[in-house]
């Protein structure tokens, strides 16, 4: 189930991963959510973003936010387990004018077992080589199954010779 709170401010969620109703989802997947608009750092709060399977207690993780794409990602401290029904629900997070983010909660579920094969890259845009790409073309990578957003930053790198070419980097789980 997906459900969509009241509030008087229209900061919402925009992609949810892994996304809603999924199933088969890796135990080593992180849960991540990016909204419309800028938060307020201090809202993000382990209170303010949980996941939880039929147990009361919230899973066990870390949570970060990052203010240039509005995501905030939440990496489990162990694999979750496996073949079990989740619930990720974030609410009583703040933008940076203090309206209060819609209240969003989301279920998924696990595979049977853990996903030990690294993703690998299906598509790049332009292609590899290409020539007279445009200065405004946008890169894009298409990766054979979702990865986490976390690593992303670290793991891809635009550069023109040796120089590394500045840009905003944004992630679509679809």
């Amino acid at each position: 189930e997906i459900t969509y709170g009241d509030c008087s401010s229209d900061v919402g969620a925009s992609d949810l991963t892994p996304a809603p109703f999924a199933t088969g989802v890796a135990p080593n997947t992180s849960v991540a959510v990016t909204f419309s608009e800028t938060l307020d750092p201090a809202s993000v709060t382990a209170a303010n973003f949980t996941v939880s399977s039929a147990g009361p207690a919230a899973v066990a993780g870390t949570l970060s936010y990052d203010a240039r794409t509005s995501a905030v990602v939440f990496v489990p401290a162990a694999p979750l387990a496996t073949t079990t029904n989740y619930t990720a629900r974030v609410s009583g997070i703040k933008d940076l004018s203090g309206n209060t983010v819609v209240t969003t909660t989301w279920t998924f579920t696990t595979a049977a077992t853990a996903d030990t094969t690294p993703p690998t890259v299906t598509a790049v845009s332009p292609a590899a080589a290409a020539t007279r790409a445009s200065v405004a073309t946008s890169v894009a990578v298409t990766f054979r199954e979702q990865v986490d957003p976390t690593a992303l930053a670290a793991g891809i790198q635009v550069a023109a010779g040796a120089s590394s070419v500045a840009g905003n980097l944004t992630y679509n789980p679809a």
